[in-house]
């Protein structure tokens, strides 16, 4: 955890994953989720893994838990 190298690798990572989730957002406009339309079906549970999976990158020094949650979520 003390790579100045890993950490930047994390900090590049995260902006990636925030970079990718804008483009996302343009092309397809904003998505607009009531809280009334999440369910227990699979897809709603699928991208809650996928969530999970993604805030566990948080581990690796650099990577933000909360930039590529959101990021995620807006791809999705």
């Amino acid at each position: 955890y003390s790579s100045l190298a890993l950490a930047g690798a994390g900090f590049l990572l995260t902006s990636a994953f925030v970079e990718i989730a804008h483009r996302s957002q343009i092309k397809r406009g904003v998505p607009s989720v009531a809280i009334t339309d999440l369910s227990w079906e699979l897809p709603t549970l699928t991208q809650a893994v996928l969530i999970g999976v993604a805030q566990s990158l948080a581990i690796l020094p650099g990577v933000s838990r909360s930039g590529s949650t959101i990021a995620l979520a807006i791809v999705m």
